[in-house]
């Protein structure tokens, strides 16, 4: 009973041929594992820089003796790189909220278990990378508690300083 080349006659290829095969869809699997790294990578690097900005921008203002100026901040929402982030909140989880939209998102930061001491929040904090769902940025002060729409991978907040020696302060 000799067995010969019955499955290449069903099928028609080589074994050599069907592991070519197996190994240009692996290498096709890596690759766009690879790719989708690289691009989530991507993603956590510009909302790192947003904190970045955010905190040098409230650095400037509060090395000055007052001024006020609306901070854009970019936290990619759109195209290729887009994230889930809708809303960049400012305030501490325990204050007084500015409007009741905020109530409910300040709820859900707390649920989530983000530190106390943090000032800055990216909501949902899910959409954002393990570290970067939330932030201290030094030297902000903030009444009550907001969130600011991303609108077109765009954050706008409001910085000012009244005095010199007082703090900088926040508001949408």
């Amino acid at each position: 009973m000799k067995r010969g080349k019955k499955a290449q006659e069903t099928f028609g290829l080589s074994f050599s041929m069907i592991f070519a095969i197996f190994l240009i869809a692996a290498s096709a699997f890596v690759a766009f594992y690879v790719i989708n790294h690289f691009l989530n990578l991507n993603k956590c690097t510009q909302v790192g820089f947003f904190y970045t900005d955010l905190g040098d921008r409230v650095n400037d203002l509060w090395l000055s003796d007052k001024g006020e100026f609306t901070f854009t901040g970019e936290i990619p929402s759109a195209g290729i790189f887009r994230t889930k982030i809708t809303y960049a909140c400012l305030g501490n989880l325990t204050q007084q909220y500015l409007r009741n939209n905020d109530r409910i998102k300040q709820e859900e930061l707390m649920r989530k278990g983000l530190p106390l001491r943090h000032n800055a929040f990216l909501y949902p904090s899910s959409a954002a990378c393990d570290d970067l769902a939330s932030n201290v940025i030094p030297h902000l002060t903030i009444d009550k508690f907001f969130c600011t729409n991303v609108t077109n991978g765009k954050v706008y907040i409001k910085l000012f300083k009244l005095s010199p020696g007082s703090p900088v302060m926040a508001s949408p």
